[in-house]
């Protein structure tokens, strides 16, 4: 999940094309991205024949990708014990728990700094996703792919 270290942590993403209904006047793919927040770009990817003119659905791929939570790509999970704590110390009561709000401020800005630093392992990066899948290595996947890929 971050660029700079490709073999480090990954995340399981949805991914379908729709081949092009005529082979053999087929330009290239298009890579959908239906925006969002929550929409999945593997349905759109699989319903582009009656989204788009009979025009397009002949002369090109529809690729499309369920953002991280979306529809078949992985889920995101918050430890809710961590949330409950945190919400708990935002209301101190006596000195403990002054010092234990000081401590979950302390934590929230290392995190905001972290966040800075890593900030597409919590946000959207639309443009470092589709840059990627116009990669070379994206364009073999989806052409050694036969079927959409879930």
């Amino acid at each position: 999940m971050i660029w700079q270290h490709p073999d480090g942590t990954t995340v399981d993403l949805a991914l379908a094309r729709h081949r092009a209904t005529d082979p053999d006047r087929r330009i290239g793919s298009l890579l959908l991205n239906p925006g969002g927040p929550g929409q999945s770009g593997v349905n759109l990817a699989l319903s582009a024949p009656f989204s788009f003119s009979p025009e397009l659905a002949a002369r090109f791929d529809f690729v499309g990708f369920d953002p991280r939570g979306i529809g078949g790509s992985a889920e995101m999970r918050c430890d809710k014990e961590e949330v409950d704590a945190r919400r708990t110390a935002l209301n101190p009561t006596d000195e403990a728990s002054f010092q234990t709000l000081r401590e979950a401020n302390r934590w929230a800005t290392n995190a905001a700094h972290q966040m800075d630093r890593e900030a597409h392992l919590l946000t959207y990066d639309g443009v470092g996703h589709i840059t990627y899948w116009r990669s070379p290595c994206m364009r073999q996947a989806t052409d050694t792919y036969p079927t959409p890929l879930r």
